[in-house]
């Protein structure tokens, strides 16, 4: 591993110094359960991730920060992700709480929508792996903005040949649908495209007759989903 490498994966200081450098004790993140005192660091495949899913959602030019204390740029038009940032384990909106899956399984399993490359809504199910919350400025002396983000890990979805095996895509308001009980990409997503919770049961052995290890899957939201491709 290169040394510039090496730099950013571990912070050069501490989170104290962290604190003080960035004056977070004059502002108020209680909204957002901020905590400047319990900041971590993130791997470096997440803050690439992240980035890319910060500048497709907002359309910014986004960027990692490679330093402690630089969160801010000369120029107006970039937005520095920090290399800190204050994990969580669950996070409460009204009565609603959402967990770590290694925490509370039930909580975790969420639907959520992401976009296409050609904008275009896709309804998924995953796991949330990881809560976190995010300050930055776009420029010094300027209010820090919070945001808060989840790392979910999506279920696969069926092939075309699995997706004629089963009839729930005839049942829309039944709000069920069949995924395969494997997890391979990872998305970036804020509370604004989260639907809801999610109960899962796995399903027996080729049931539906689906040779794969599959997920019956039942949207648990009051909404109802257009998505139809199930």
């Amino acid at each position: 591993m290169s040394k510039p490498l090496l730099d950013f994966v571990k912070p050069s200081k501490s989170v104290r110094q962290f604190s003080q450098a960035m004056n977070v004790n004059r502002m108020d993140f209680s909204k957002l359960n901020y905590n400047p005192k319990k900041l971590e660091t993130l791997d470096l495949e997440t803050h690439e991730l992240l980035v890319c899913s910060f500048n497709h959602k907002f359309s910014s030019n986004t960027q990692l920060c490679t330093g402690i204390y630089t969160s801010w740029t000369r120029n107006e038009t970039t937005i520095l992700i920090p290399r800190l940032v204050h994990q969580q384990k669950s996070i409460t909106f009204g009565h609603t709480t959402y967990t770590l899956s290694d925490q509370q399984a039930g909580n975790s399993t969420i639907l959520y929508y992401i976009l296409d490359t050609k904008g275009a809504r896709q309804d998924v199910h995953g796991q949330i792996s990881q809560i976190f919350t995010v300050s930055y400025s776009t420029k010094k002396d300027t209010p820090r903005q919070i945001h808060l983000w989840f790392e979910v890990k999506r279920y696969n979805d069926l092939s075309p040949a699995d997706r004629k095996k089963h009839n729930f895509k005839d049942w829309p308001y039944v709000k069920a649908r069949v995924v395969y009980n494997l997890k391979k990409k990872k998305d970036y997503i804020q509370m604004d495209h989260v639907i809801g919770h999610t109960a899962t049961w796995q399903l027996p052995p080729a049931c539906f007759g689906i040779g794969r290890k599959a997920l019956f899957v039942v949207d648990l939201s009051k909404n109802v989903s257009n998505d139809t491709d199930m």
